[in-house]
């Protein structure tokens, strides 16, 4: 995963407003079970993303594996 967040971060380098990148970054850190620096990559990219229904549901996903229960059911009632 070291390798990966090294790439994206060489990615984000060239364009910091490549959404996916940060998303994928955040992935990394889920998967290396460093779930604060996981978030925060993960807010950046919702905050980054086109607001659809496939980036809410990744986001409330994310809240659920982060165990964020309440949150995640805030951002999944409207729909």
């Amino acid at each position: 995963y070291d390798r990966a967040m090294e790439y994206y971060r060489q990615g984000l380098a060239i364009d910091a407003d490549y959404a996916p990148f940060h998303r994928e970054i955040g992935n990394a850190w889920y998967k290396k079970e460093n779930y604060e620096e996981a978030f925060s990559a993960y807010k950046k990219y919702v905050s980054m993303a086109d607001q659809d229904e496939t980036t809410t549901i990744r986001y409330a996903s994310f809240l659920v594996l982060a165990k964020d229960f309440k949150k995640a059911y805030n951002v999944l009632k409207p729909y």
